[in-house]
């Protein structure tokens, strides 16, 4: 049979055959069935394995932290707060200026902070300063992780952003988050806190120097409080507490945008002993432990260390220093011998502010007679002049000067000695000698 009478035949006898309904569709279907079977079974024993291989590589992962390394900020969770929240331009550009700032203002050498992740925007919005945004900053130290918020916004007269402050907490888990910034440092933006959280814009300093505080409670919009400082208070004396439980009391200082990177430095610590007061609110006399302490109108010796633990007590105790600040400076020491035993500690307190000056006056027995307020101090050739009471005379101190004092403007000037003395009551004048310059100064 020829190919075409076969091609034929099989023509008609497939004519004659006729098909179920549906026939068509089910063979197709079927062959997508086998597939998916097929897929189904593979896909199956691919997840078993995966699942055995991924759960023994994250268990052995896994351990390797501590409980307290899982616990994550949940505020990087939540989305951005505040009225500009949904400013992409705003919120774009504060976080390219943290990445552009950061790594300038990080002291030398080397950073002391390493960033762990992408900062979070936690808040964008207006303040009494301009546009402001806080960031949210994972960051890692020898002490651990934690987070460290900063704060972009405009500094006093300028139009673009910068990073104004961070605030990097002391280790894990202390409170942080405070900030005062715009003209002054006089705009307060503090974060939520755990507990109560009440604010004291700065410290009072009374006529007799003795020194108080008062307390407001924040009102927190969106994650935030906003506030401004008095003009006739210092913004640098601001502190926020918040009260835990059992009452506790939890002070928190608030960053200041105008001492930035210099408080950077001092928080990571490569911040050297004398750059850790605020530059010209001292009297210029050295910090303690840089100058030998000076016995006035005796030989240069060590005040001993029971007079200057009396003298600090006695300034605690009786309200002349701030119990909020942990920390504060004491810019230096002096001591003076009196009549019939009796003594006088002196000393420069550095509480954030403009620095105070204080004369204890001790018995024999170095206990306290007299507190005696010297008034703020102020940077001259000679700061501390202070009078004592009754006919006890003068104080007189400055760095690197030579002294003399007289009676009266026709009387002679008589030698004083070297950086401090004790002048008689009787004396009107005192003059200081300094790098060949001449100052004299009017007593009483």
């Amino acid at each position: 049979m020829h190919t075409d009478e076969l091609k034929e035949a099989l023509t008609k006898v497939a004519s004659t055959v006729d098909t179920l309904p549906g026939f068509t569709e089910r063979v197709v279907l079927g062959g997508r069935r086998r597939r998916r079977r097929r897929l189904l079974v593979l896909a199956t024993a691919l997840s078993t394995v995966a699942a055995l291989g991924f759960g023994a590589l994250a268990w052995t992962f896994l351990n390797q932290f501590r409980p307290d390394q899982l616990t994550a900020d949940a505020r990087f969770g939540q989305n951005a707060l505040g009225p500009r929240a949904g400013d992409d331009p705003l919120r774009r550009e504060a976080l390219a200026v943290f990445a552009r700032d950061w790594a300038k203002s990080l002291p030398q050498p080397g950073p002391a902070v390493i960033l762990h992740g992408q900062p979070h925007v936690y808040w964008a919005g207006e303040t009494a300063a301009g546009p402001a945004v806080v960031l949210l900053q994972r960051v890692g130290r020898s002490s651990g992780e934690s987070t460290m918020p900063a704060l972009v916004g405009r500094a006093p007269g300028e139009t673009a952003l910068r990073l104004l402050a961070v605030d990097l907490p002391a280790e894990a888990g202390a409170l942080a988050g405070a900030f005062l910034f715009g003209q002054e440092d006089r705009t307060l933006l503090t974060l939520t806190q755990p507990g109560e959280v009440r604010w004291s814009p700065g410290l009072r300093v009374a006529v007799d120097g003795k020194v108080t505080r008062d307390f407001q409670r924040l009102d927190f919009v969106d994650g935030v409080a906003l506030a401004q400082v008095p003009p006739e208070i210092h913004p640098a004396t601001s502190v926020i507490t918040t009260v835990g439980q059992a009452a506790q009391v939890t002070p928190l200082r608030p960053r200041l945008a105008s001492a930035y990177p210099r408080e950077l430095a001092r928080l990571t610590g490569s911040a050297d002993r004398e750059n850790d007061a605020d530059p010209g609110t001292g009297t210029g006399i050295r910090q303690d432990g840089v100058l030998a302490r000076r016995l006035i109108a005796a030989p240069t010796i060590r005040p001993p260390d029971e007079i200057r633990v009396a003298g600090a007590e006695a300034l605690g105790s009786q309200g002349y220093l701030d119990p909020f600040r942990s920390k504060r400076t004491r810019f230096w020491d002096l001591l003076a011998g009196l009549p019939d035993s009796r003594s006088v500690y002196l000393t420069e307190v550095s509480e954030g502010g403009p620095t105070r000056l204080y004369s204890v006056l001790l018995n024999a027995r170095a206990q306290t007679e007299q507190v005696i307020y010297g008034g703020p101090g102020e940077p001259s050739a000679l700061p501390v002049r202070v009078r004592l009471p009754g006919e006890d005379g003068w104080v007189v101190a400055g760095q690197d000067v030579r002294l003399s004092w007289r009676t009266g403007p026709s009387a002679a000037w008589q030698e004083a000695g070297q950086d401090a003395a004790l002048l008689p009551a009787t004396a009107t004048e005192v003059r200081a000698v300094s790098s060949g310059k001449t100052v004299e100064f009017r007593l009483g």
